[in-house]
C-alpha cells in the first residue's frame, strides 16, 4: 500500500487536479494515442484498478472465531469460509474469514471422533448441528443455530460486541440431551453409543422431532419453516460495528 501512495503522489503531480478516475474513464483512456500525459493516465488507471481490488479483498468477509469445548478433537467443516475442513483440538480456538452474500448461506458444522484422515466420525451424516450466517450489504449481521436436519453437538453463537444492538444482538444456542431424542430419530454410533438426533422430515413441523426441539431449544430452527409458525426470534441480528461472531461447540 505504501508503494501505491508514493506512485499516485508522483503521478498526480503532472496532472490537473480536476481529473477524476473511474472505470469508464480508464476504459476510454485505454484506446487513446500515446503521449507522456496519457502514459501517466494509464499508469494511474492501473494503480486505481489494483487498489480497488485490494480494498475489495479486505472487505469481502467477516471474522468468526470457533472454539472447541468438547472433550475430544473436532473435525470442523465450513461453507463460505476461507478454509476447511480442519481439525480443532479440545480447548482450542481458531478464527476464520466468512464470505458475505454468498449462496448457499455460510455455515459451520463439526463432528467428533474422526480418524486421522477425517473419516469414520460420529454422526457423519446429514443430521448435524449448524451455525449459519449472513451479512447484508449494509453490514448488518444475521445468524442462527439450526437443527433442521438434526442435532449432534451443543452449539452457541455469540456476537463480539452485543452493545451495538438491537435487542436480538445476543447469544443463541442449543444444548440438547440426546436421551430426550424420540426413539425413531436416534442415531447410534460404534459401541452402541447415541451420537445424534435425526430429523427425518425437515419440512414437517408436527413431527415428534420438531416438537421436542421446539421444547428444549426454542431459539433454534427445528424444521424448515419454523420461523413462520413461532414468535421466538430464531434469527438473530446485530447492527454494523459488531465486528464478528464466536461459535462454540459443547
Amino acid at each position: 500500500m505504501h508503494f501505491f501512495v508514493w506512485y499516485l503522489k508522483d503521478a498526480f503531480a503532472n496532472l490537473p487536479t480536476t481529473f477524476t478516475y473511474n472505470f469508464r474513464t480508464c476504459y476510454t483512456i485505454r484506446n487513446l494515442q500515446f503521449s507522456k500525459t496519457m502514459a501517466v493516465h494509464k499508469q494511474l488507471c492501473l494503480a486505481f484498478a489494483l487498489i480497488t481490488l485490494l480494498l475489495a479483498g479486505q472487505s469481502t468477509g467477516e471474522e468468526v472465531t470457533i472454539t472447541n469445548r468438547c472433550s475430544g478433537r473436532l473435525l470442523v467443516r465450513t461453507t463460505g469460509a476461507n478454509r476447511g475442513p480442519f481439525f480443532l483440538n479440545a480447548g482450542g480456538s481458531t478464527t476464520l474469514g466468512i464470505q458475505r452474500n454468498v449462496v448457499p448461506t455460510p455455515r459451520i458444522e463439526a463432528v467428533l471422533n474422526c480418524d486421522g484422515s477425517g473419516h469414520n466420525c460420529d454422526a457423519d451424516g446429514n443430521y448435524k448441528s449448524l451455525a449459519e450466517f449472513h451479512w447484508d450489504p449494509s453490514g448488518k449481521t444475521w445468524y442462527d443455530v439450526s437443527m433442521v436436519d438434526g442435532y449432534n453437538l451443543p452449539v452457541a453463537i455469540s456476537p463480539y460486541n452485543p452493545g451495538v444492538g438491537p435487542v436480538e444482538c445476543a447469544t443463541t444456542s442449543c444444548n440438547f440431551n440426546l436421551n430426550n431424542c424420540p426413539d425413531e430419530s436416534k442415531v447410534w454410533g460404534s459401541g452402541n453409543r447415541l451420537v445424534a438426533c435425526r430429523n427425518r422430515n425437515r419440512d414437517d413441523g408436527n413431527t415428534a422431532y420438531a416438537r421436542t426441539m421446539n421444547r428444549f431449544c426454542p431459539d433454534a430452527y427445528s424444521w424448515s419453516k419454523d420461523d413462520q409458525r413461532r414468535p421466538s426470534p430464531m434469527r438473530f441480528s446485530c447492527n454494523p460495528g459488531n465486528n464478528g461472531l464466536r461459535v462454540t461447540f459443547c
